[in-house]
């Protein structure tokens, strides 16, 4: 029984310090600490829209850029090997933007390099083509390049279709991400920019054209470098998130190889005196401890069925019927979402490490068609 109670408190160590523990204890630790300077600035701000097949979304997405409240920006869309209209929509709006055409399409990371040869801004922007700003996004992402210690500012990002049981458990995620951000900004750096609204000073990083996790890996970058990556929450982008668990699982095991490549490149940095908090605290647990996820709980359903084998057949059934409930009784989905959300965490992270050791990806980004609305 040795074995079994030693799982136990892992198991339960783990999922508390993940989920409660770490929470609290970098929010103690943000507290009292300097904040950055903020100021309304008139930096030119080059904004970069990588685009592949889009032409649902293009045209709204450049209108919203345009609608922003801060003038002193050019729009730079970057259409990258479209089959679709993408590139037509897009120069239809004439001089007010910029449509650079990549004949290739070799992902995210290599759209932004090519953009970045072609801004003029002193600040480079980079969102998506299917977000929607606020209209006061980019004033709000700008002022917090007034702190010369910033080399790159994250604003953030909300689920606009929270109507489905699926999008709200991810709402739910994106509200606890949002209170981690705030208290890890406020520490030293966050970990990552998010794809919606990244911005950072011209200059300071070439994205990797051969990263799945451009955002992680771009802050690296910076932090590498001696900057830190804040937090700006006024600063909001909506963009809707995947309705059904498909689209989920594609999404989350891009992400998660990413985050395991990056991390692997850069591993010089966990545990590294240099960095501080950041590196022994921040980024261990907010981006290699979910990497760990499934193998814990793995774990502990071994612990269980050698030592209860009865129980171990129980959890199983509950997975089965929870899945067969929510695809045959839609109704009910909302009572089965919770466990069926954390059940396929422990999938997408494993697929992930499968796909990563066999070498099985590839860093073109594919369209997710239910979020294009």
């Amino acid at each position: 029984m040795i074995f079994f109670w030693l799982t136990v408190c892992v198991f339960i160590f783990y999922h508390l310090w993940q989920k409660i523990f770490y929470i609290v204890v970098i929010a103690v630790l943000s507290r009292g600490r300097k904040k950055i300077k903020k100021k309304n600035m008139n930096y030119l701000v080059s904004i970069i829209v990588p685009a592949y097949n889009e032409e649902k979304v293009i045209a709204r997405r450049i209108r919203n850029l345009l609608s922003q409240n801060y003038k002193n920006m050019e729009i730079i869309v970057v259409e990258s090997g479209s089959t679709d209209k993408t590139y037509e929509k897009a120069a239809s709006f004439g001089k007010k933007i910029k449509v650079l055409k990549q004949k290739k399409r070799s992902g995210k990371a290599s759209a932004v390099n090519f953009a970045m040869k072609h801004a003029k801004g002193d600040i480079i922007m980079v969102t998506d083509a299917n977000a929607v700003f606020r209209r006061n996004t980019v004033k709000k992402m700008v002022m917090g390049f007034a702190d010369p210690s910033v080399g790159g500012v994250c604003g953030r990002y909300r689920v606009s279709n929270p109507d489905t049981p699926l999008t709200r458990i991810v709402d739910i995620y994106w509200w606890i991400e949002y209170k981690m951000r705030l208290f890890e900004s406020n520490i030293y750096s966050l970990t990552t920019f998010s794809g919606e609204i990244t911005a950072f000073r011209k200059g300071i990083i070439k994205a990797n054209e051969k990263s799945l996790s451009e955002d992680f890996e771009m802050a690296l970058q910076i932090i590498r470098k001696g900057g830190r990556v804040v937090y700006e929450p006024e600063a909001v982008v909506y963009e809707a998130n995947p309705t059904n668990f498909r689209e989920e699982i594609k999404q989350k095991t891009r992400r998660a190889i990413g985050t395991i490549q990056t991390l692997s490149e850069n591993r010089d940095l966990l545990f590294n005196r240099k960095y501080g908090l950041f590196s022994s605290l921040v980024l261990p647990t907010h981006k290699m401890s979910p990497l760990l996820h499934p193998f814990v709980d793995i774990l502990m359903l071994i612990a269980i069925t050698i030592y209860f084998p009865l129980i171990s057949i129980y959890i199983l059934l509950f997975y089965l019927a929870c899945s067969v409930t929510y695809v045959l009784i839609p109704p009910l989905r909302k009572l089965t979402i919770l466990p069926l959300y954390f059940l396929v965490l422990d999938f997408t992270v494993l697929a992930a490490w499968f796909k990563y050791i066999r070498g099985s990806y590839s860093v073109r980004w594919e369209t997710t068609q239910s979020t294009r609305i």
